[in-house]
């Protein structure tokens, strides 16, 4: 039941990815980084000190060295500490990790020959492709060369860098369900919605009890507090666009960050108004001064003034 819905999910996203037309060597080479540090999480160096010493990591850092962390490693760290939260055994939380994350569940070869890959690669160049689409599976040095350009483990079905990696590509929801043994199922639940899995392997998954874990808040938790620099040019998995917007929506002071879409419906106008101090009237002029299109409100009280409020209008095109 758990290896049929398991099975289910990452075939779907995997069907996703494909449609995608995604050259994962290149997107891979910014996931192989280690731009985090230890102070990127809220967890104390401590405990992840501990958890390196009884084998929970990923990677074993190195000792006496500062150690640098991937996109993945850190969220495996955060998928430790939310297991902690729910107060899960280190030993469960290693089997599963072992069990869940690590062996291989579907073949280099089942996946090829899956039928869905067929039919995903008829609707991506069109019907009058089927013959040259099955001579193109066939052909044993085309298997070799896609299999070879997918992310590392992509094929295991369980691999937590090419989960990540989906989970930002397809900007779809990822969980995993987590029993008390530390087994693992893969769960998407728009997947359930559309009632994509048999109800039959659902009955039987809810007469078991499950932590759920979700993969998707993990990632949005580790890249609210990333560098902007890491999450724009290292990882690449935001554009210079959304950069902008997010360095707005960490600045100080900050009242409110206003969007206006053009008439596309694409993004071309951020407003980014703050509350600042301007207790005299030097700072007022200074504001005025400030090379850019912005609003300023000011509030006196007695000939003072005592609240100065600036909206800052960014172009985003």
């Amino acid at each position: 039941m758990s290896n049929d819905i398991n099975f289910m999910t990452f075939k779907s996203v995997l069907h996703q990815v494909v449609e995608l037309k995604i050259g994962f060597p290149e997107v891979m080479e910014h996931f192989e980084s280690k731009p985090f540090k230890v102070i990127d999480l809220d967890i104390h160096p401590k405990i992840i000190a501990d958890w390196n010493r009884k084998g929970l990591l990923l990677i074993k850092p190195e000792a006496n060295k500062m150690h640098r962390f991937s996109l993945t490693e850190i969220v495996w760290i955060k998928m430790i500490d939310k297991m902690r939260q729910y107060n899960f055994p280190l030993e469960t939380i290693k089997a599963f990790r072992d069990e869940a994350l690590l062996p291989p569940q579907v073949s280099a070869d089942d996946m090829w020959e899956a039928p869905f890959v067929f039919e995903s690669l008829v609707t991506m160049v069109g019907e009058p492709k089927r013959e040259e689409i099955k001579a193109f599976l066939k052909d044993p040095i085309q298997r070799k060369k896609v299999v070879s350009s997918l992310p590392p483990g992509i094929l295991e079905g369980g691999n937590l860098e090419g989960l990540v990696v989906f989970c930002l590509l397809l900007k779809t929801p990822l969980s995993f369900l987590i029993h008390h043994s530390g087994a693992g199922i893969l769960f998407n639940p728009l997947m359930l919605n559309e009632g994509l899995y048999d109800k039959d392997d659902l009955s039987l998954l809810m007469s078991s009890s499950y932590v759920s874990i979700s993969l998707t808040e993990i990632l949005a938790e580790v890249l609210s507090v990333a560098p902007i620099e890491v999450l724009n040019l290292k990882l690449q998995v935001i554009s210079d666009q959304e950069a902008n917007i997010l360095s707005a929506l960490r600045e100080d002071e900050l009242v409110s960050v206003v969007i206006r879409f053009d008439n596309k419906h694409e993004m071309d106008l951020m407003e980014i108004k703050k509350n600042q101090t301007a207790s005299t009237q030097m700072r007022l002029l200074e504001l005025m001064l400030t090379k850019g299109y912005q609003d300023i409100t000011v509030k006196t009280q007695h000939g003072k003034i005592v609240h100065c409020e600036n909206t800052r209008k960014v172009k985003l095109k």
